[in-house]
């Protein structure tokens, strides 16, 4: 049954099949690219649907299952893992069903076989993990909070997995992305925190993606396993993606159902399909012919039903790539941090950094934010370099909360009051070692660069001597010294100097967003930096208006608008609160979360009988 479409650039549906189900679970094509299979869920029955492009054949086989298939090299027969966890294989001929093994897993989800018809992966709902030989033999086992002897924060799920082309590597997506190096059984590649539904190597295997809750699309170099693109342009959750055969291009498919092609030469976003009906529901996977330029994707046919659309679309991959319906924007940002003790200098130093000019500040409480132009930039492949200063407050009450915002930072400035008669270096080590513990949490492989500023140099002589200073930065491997005044300027060319070089901008991930949303963040950020406009919340349809007053087109949406706001909520530039009627508000000044959470803290500490708490 074929619907009527809009044709797009490039994108030519040639085949269409709806079914009846609730939910989709799995999508995938045989090896030879002759037959693609889908697997659907109804209540409690599961049907495999198989499509066989050669016959023009379609069949739909009722099993008894509790996760998903893998077509066997010789595609008559599909891989499946039965409702008592055991691993079976159809035969789509006889539709015999032969018991294979047991997994012995609880609650197995995920089944595949390695491109080269070696292994067997089985991966369960909680990430542990069963790897068969061709025997039927398990050749590794592991769990998921502790896979190959070594312990795993946060791995106690999975969504998806995947296999590298050359049958080394193991994908798994859950809190993390996750990689199993079958060369040798005790390694797993930590790659990152994310919160990830799915992950999908490039054929060449030269990138890793994964589709995030975060609505964005993660690109991953495998040689350093550091991020490399984020690519933002959905307006709900990442559920699935997909790379076409020659690498040319990635797709994506987010919970409303909207698809998304990508150039992988630079990663823009050249061509969007919005879905015919807007429904989050369990049809959201897509995948890409072995072989040649097609995509498939399942789509909801009608909210009120249970009717599903299988889509086939042939791509002009030439076409699609020299196109661009969606101009974006490519941008990272450094994240420099102000911290010291009380008193230090902090707020005045970071004005006078932010806005080249003196103001008298009182003892901050809590975080203050700017953007500081004259460290922007551009980088040698086009991206934008944006620079963020943070001012963290420097009181014993707050340090518990501020120790929570020292990940991903790429330069700190740790400053103290050289003037101090005792112990001017106070808290200094605490900073430095606050900055080291994070970035091990955060699963970087080393410290960020540390500048030592003494602060108000203009206000008397210095305690310390160059020698003793000196020994102090060596000791810890601080980066460099520099004397500043905020009142006078003095130092300030060379400290932002010493962070422009400080900063390591090429190895920075880009960020590949699209126009409107780089336009509803920069308002949104000169919003959160102004002192004058007295707003520390404001609603969608008050920023709404505020962007179309400013030049913003009027047709952009609400799911764009809090796509975007949720992109800066997730860097901790805005926090985004609910009503009680569930309206949406933005919060311009998330620090006073943190400063409520550190008064809390501080009022607990403060309980007579010591125990730490507050009575309700």
């Amino acid at each position: 049954m074929v619907r009527k479409r809009i044709p797009k650039s490039g994108f030519n549906v040639f085949y269409e099949y709806r079914f009846r189900a609730s939910r989709t679970l799995a999508l995938a094509w045989s090896k030879s690219g002759n037959k693609l299979g889908w697997l659907t869920s109804d209540d409690d029955t599961s049907f495999l649907h198989v499509w066989n492009r050669v016959e023009a054949a379609y069949d739909a086989i009722e099993i008894l299952q509790i996760g998903y298939f893998s077509f066997e090299d010789d595609e008559r027969y599909v891989l499946f893992l039965d409702q008592n966890s055991q691993i079976s294989r159809l035969d789509l001929e006889t539709l015999d069903v032969l018991i294979v093994c047991d997994s012995n897993l609880r609650n197995p989800r995920f089944i595949a076989r390695s491109p080269d018809g070696r292994h067997v992966a089985v991966v369960s709902e909680s990430a542990d993990v069963r790897i068969f030989d061709g025997e039927w033999q398990v050749v590794y086992e592991g769990s998921g909070k502790r896979l190959g002897g070594k312990r795993m924060r946060g791995r106690d799920v999975c969504f998806n997995i995947s296999w590298h082309p050359n049958s080394r590597f193991l994908a798994m997506a859950g809190h993390s992305a996750t990689v199993l190096d079958l060369s040798n059984w005790d390694d797993v590649k930590y790659i990152s925190d994310a919160g990830l539904y799915d992950v999908a190597w490039s054929p060449d295997g030269k990138w890793l993606s994964a589709a995030t809750a975060a609505k964005t699309i993660v690109i991953w170099d495998t040689q350093s396993k550091i991020p490399y693109r984020v690519l933002e342009g959905h307006k709900s959750e990442v559920k699935s993606i997909s790379f076409s055969a020659d690498g040319n291009i990635l797709a994506s498919q987010s919970a409303d159902g909207m698809v998304m092609l990508w150039n992988c030469a630079d990663w823009s976003s050249v061509e969007v399909v919005k879905p015919g009906v807007r429904s989050r529901v369990h049809h959201r996977k897509l995948t890409f012919h072995p072989h040649y330029p097609w995509l498939t994707h399942t789509e909801k046919v009608s909210i009120r039903s249970d009717v599903a659309t299988l889509v086939l679309s042939n791509l002009d991959v030439d076409e699609i790539r020299h196109s661009v319906s969606v101009p974006t924007i490519t941008y990272t940002s450094a994240k420099i941090v102000l911290v010291g003790e009380s008193g230090a200098g902090k707020t005045g130093l970071g004005w006078r950094i932010a806005n080249n000019s003196f103001k008298e500040h009182p003892s901050t409480h809590g975080q203050q934010f700017w953007l500081i132009n004259q460290l922007s930039s551009v980088r040698r492949d086009g991206t934008l370099c944006e620079t963020v200063l943070w001012d963290l407050a420097g009181q014993p009450d707050y340090r518990l909360i501020h120790a929570l915002f020292l990940d991903d930072v790429d330069v700190a400035l740790v400053l103290f009051d050289p003037t101090k008669t005792e112990d001017p270096l106070y808290g200094v080590d605490y900073w430095i070692k606050q900055l080291s513990r994070s970035q091990v949490s955060g699963n970087v492989n080393s410290p960020p660069p540390v500048i030592l500023v003494a602060a108000r140099v203009d206000r008397g002589t210095s305690r310390l001597t160059g020698d003793e200073i000196s020994a102090f930065c060596r000791a810890r491997g601080v980066t460099s010294y520099i004397r500043t005044s905020a009142t006078t300027g003095e130092g300030l060319t060379e400290l932002l100097t010493q962070i422009r070089d400080s900063i390591p901008w090429d190895q920075k991930p880009a960020t590949v967003t699209t126009e409107t949303f780089k336009r509803i963040k920069d308002h949104v950020l000169r919003l959160k930096e102004s002192p004058n406009t007295g707003q520390s919340i404001v609603s969608l349809d008050e920023l709404r208006r505020q962007l179309r007053t400013h030049g913003m087109p009027k047709d952009f949406s609400k799911d764009e608008l809090l796509a975007a706001v949720g992109h800066l909520a997730n860097h901790g530039y805005v926090a985004i609160l609910r009503s009680s009627k569930g309206d949406s508000r933005i919060l311009l000044i998330p620090e006073l979360l943190n400063n409520l959470a550190a008064s809390i803290v501080l009022e607990a500490r403060r309980n007579l009988r010591g125990l730490g708490s507050l009575d309700e």
